[in-house]
């Protein structure tokens, strides 16, 4: 399935999560999709808002010499922007640790730069949001900001990807699942994006994946516990890198 945010300034058209729970990566994230805008003008795909902070985190389209992310209202600018109608695969990586805010396209580090030390994610009054700009939780959105395009295999994950890994995600493919290869890490799926409350126009599509034989193996046996036999590891390794 694909996500399609229509084209039109308009703030009605969103997928919303109210009250979300960040504590599991409060510490470390990475945010992963494939994304497609429609126009070239800068807007913002995903936004995690609190009560207590302004821009908290947001990842963009990248399409002008903006940030391609911001986290704790900081980010850097990129020189080369993102074309429109165009299919990238895109990844934020940071962790309290490093203290280092990471962008990735198409499996390529393409900016970092330094946060602020020792500061974590905050939790108050949690608010994720696929295709609007949220500046704060309870506040309206920037309308000016409203992503225009298409969104496909969202992920949140509980960890800091190293390079290889999110290098390994890209050449895998757009139809390739995270939830897979990454099960353990995964903290919001796509599937939990794809059965979220969507609003205004936003509708999910078939796109051009098929599922494979080994993925509605993988599945029943998974879903019927009927590991006898079976070399779960295995499948787990030709699922991930099967799958076109």
């Amino acid at each position: 399935k694909i996500l399609q945010f229509p084209l039109g300034d308009t703030i009605a058209d969103y997928v919303q999560f109210e009250n979300v729970d960040f504590s599991e990566v409060q510490e470390e994230i990475t945010i992963c999709s494939w994304m497609q805008s429609y126009e070239s003008e800068w807007t913002i795909w995903l936004s995690y808002a609190v009560s207590t902070a302004y821009d908290e985190l947001y990842t963009t389209s990248a399409t002008t010499n903006n940030w391609p992310a911001a986290i704790f209202k900081s980010g850097k600018f990129i020189t080369d922007p993102l074309l429109p109608n165009t299919w990238y695969h895109y990844c934020f990586s940071w962790d309290v640790k490093s203290a280092v805010a990471n962008v990735y396209i198409d499996g390529e580090l393409r900016t970092s730069w330094p946060t602020t030390a020792g500061r974590k994610i905050g939790l108050t009054d949690g608010t994720l949001v696929l295709g609007q700009d949220l500046w704060i939780s309870g506040s309206s959105f920037a309308s000016e900001y409203t992503f225009r395009g298409e969104l496909q295999q969202v992920n949140i994950l509980r960890r800091k990807l190293t390079p290889e890994e999110i290098k390994d995600i890209h050449e895998k493919g757009r139809c390739a699942s995270l939830e897979h290869s990454f099960k353990k890490d995964v903290m919001i799926s796509w599937d939990d994006f794809l059965d979220a409350k969507r609003y205004g126009k936003v509708v999910a599509v078939n796109g051009d994946c098929a599922r494979t034989a080994w993925e509605v193996l993988y599945d029943y046996i998974n879903d019927n516990k009927v590991w006898i036999g079976v070399d779960k590891g295995f499948l787990d390794e030709v699922i991930g890198h099967n799958n076109p």
